[in-house]
């Protein structure tokens, strides 16, 4: 998630970012979530329990604000050679994990479903 994010960053038509934009980004991506926190706070009612998805956000803001102060992994947008090298690398979520590992299933069940169509088609010659 976190390189697709930096990935969609920079422009098309544009070979890296200055530093002023990549800082620009890095807060961006720490904020992200922030009008989902916002959306789940202005619901929350006195006396309920905070939902979890609430605490896991704010904990992961946090986190990654921590992160910033002390020293955040991103990479260089700010060198062209790293922008060419992310728009080459395939990023894989596990969105697209799930959708890998349900084209296999479909693939399998079209490779079992050929097997026995062959199969019957086999046993009618012999009959």
């Amino acid at each position: 998630e976190k390189y697709q994010f930096f990935r969609s960053q920079v422009p098309e038509e544009r070979n890296n970012l200055t530093l002023e934009e990549l800082t620009n980004a890095i807060e961006r991506y720490i904020n992200r979530n922030d009008e989902e926190i916002e959306n789940i706070t202005s619901g929350l009612r006195k006396g309920r329990p905070t939902p979890p998805r609430l605490t896991l956000l704010k904990a992961l803001k946090k986190k990654e604000q921590e992160e910033f102060d002390h020293g955040m992994f991103v990479p260089d947008l700010t060198i062209a050679k790293n922008v060419k090298t992310l728009r080459l690398v395939k990023v894989y979520s596990k969105s697209s994990q799930k959708e890998k590992e349900e084209q296999k299933k479909v693939n399998k069940a079209k490779e079992e479903q050929k097997q026995l169509n062959h199969q019957k088609k086999q046993e009618m010659q012999v009959d």
